[in-house]
């Protein structure tokens, strides 16, 4: 009984330490470490931006655009959100939407929160849904933040322009860069 208990703490100390993954490239480390290993998997650098870079690249036969970003002054890799291309019929990004989220269930579990609803005028079966989208009147989400996932939150959702975005965090990351922000008004002031 002991070394069963042993060996699961060792797991679970495993999994926390190992912490969240994009395309089995860790969430925890340095950008130019995670950037290094997200190119040989065939995802190409579209451009730099503030506290961070796009790729696009290719998720099973969906092609992604994959935002990277990381901490000013430490560069650790705070967030990475896959952008998954347009759908033009709503029939279609509920089904996508479907099936990426069993995927994320499979992996992590149930999600702590899930809202699915149109905000007023629109409703579903109106014949409106993608205006609804794209007026960002439609709210579809769920949130994995509690427990195992407290650490790294992940979260699916419906964008205003008709996409599926995936949004990977770590928090002490995230936590890093917050502080930074607050050094720089600080000395700023």
């Amino acid at each position: 009984m002991k070394r069963l208990i042993l060996i699961v703490i060792t797991l679970l100390i495993t999994m926390v330490a190992q912490g969240q993954t994009f395309a089995g490239i860790p969430l925890s480390g340095n950008v130019d470490v995670f950037r290094q290993k997200l190119t040989p998997k065939g995802f190409i650098l579209k451009k730099v931006i503030t506290g961070g870079y796009v790729y696009k690249g290719k998720i099973g036969l969906d092609e992604v655009n994959v935002y990277v970003m990381h901490t000013q002054k430490n560069r650790y890799v705070t967030k990475v959100a896959v952008f998954f291309n347009e759908r033009y019929s709503f029939e279609r990004l509920k089904e996508d939407y479907e099936e990426k989220l069993a995927v994320l269930v499979s992996k992590y579990g149930e999600a702590n929160e899930c809202f699915d609803f149109f905000l007023s005028p629109f409703v579903e079966g109106d014949g409106y849904e993608m205006a609804a989208i794209r007026a960002d009147n439609y709210r579809r989400m769920c949130f994995w933040t509690e427990g195992v996932n407290a650490l790294f939150p992940k979260t699916i959702k419906v964008v205003s322009n008709a996409c599926i975005m995936i949004l990977y965090e770590n928090s002490e990351n995230l936590d890093i860069l917050e502080k930074e922000q607050q050094e720089q008004i600080k000395n700023g002031l």
